[in-house]
């Protein structure tokens, strides 16, 4: 074998390692957040939060969007719910996103001591996508209710983008990886 063809293949090799060393395309945030209810006798309410750009679903029908993912843990003795309707996603120019698909779709009830997920499919708005400027943060925003008071939660997500390397797979692609990190801000309504 000659010189070229050593080169060649020492580079191939390279470049297959570093790829499957690189990281995914999407690295989403998850995000703890902890709400006392009764300090005093350790009851709280705990989100784990995750954001992520998902690709379209043709098969559910679902478009091209964020999705969110709420992990309630309810460490109360009263039982939480997270309503679908108040669940939203706005984006850095205010703009709204539309209404999600929830699943499930008639909100999630979490018994004492229990845990439970949801998921909200936001479409994205016209004209943008996963690395439009409108979307260089967006406000994720839920309630979970629990024994006739509402807890309201908002995080803050931003992207970070980050300039594609030669070991990212996608690095001939012209459009950068995109990576959410969170701020949070939350308010308990009596």
């Amino acid at each position: 074998m000659g010189s070229n063809g050593r080169h060649l293949r020492i580079w191939a090799t390279a470049l297959v390692a570093a790829g499957c060393a690189a990281p995914p395309l999407y690295a989403p945030t998850l995000f703890h957040l902890e709400v006392p209810v009764d300090p005093d006798h350790g009851e709280r309410v705990e989100l784990l939060v995750s954001l992520r750009s998902a690709p379209a679903d043709r098969a559910r029908s679902l478009p091209a969007g964020m999705e969110a993912r709420i992990r309630v843990d309810d460490e109360s003795d009263e039982q939480a719910f997270v309503d679908p309707g108040g669940i939203e996603l706005i984006a850095l120019d205010l703009t709204s996103f539309s209404r999600p698909v929830v699943s499930p779709a008639d909100g999630l009830e979490v018994a004492p001591h229990q845990s439970g997920v949801v998921t909200a499919r936001f479409a994205y708005p016209p004209g943008e996508g996963a690395g439009g400027e409108g979307l260089r943060a967006v406000d994720l925003r839920c309630a979970v209710a629990l024994g006739g008071r509402q807890i309201s939660n908002g995080i803050t997500f931003h992207r970070v983008e980050a300039p594609p390397t030669i070991s990212d797979p996608w690095f001939w692609e012209p459009v950068p990886r995109v990576v959410f990190r969170a701020e949070v801000d939350h308010r308990l309504h009596r």
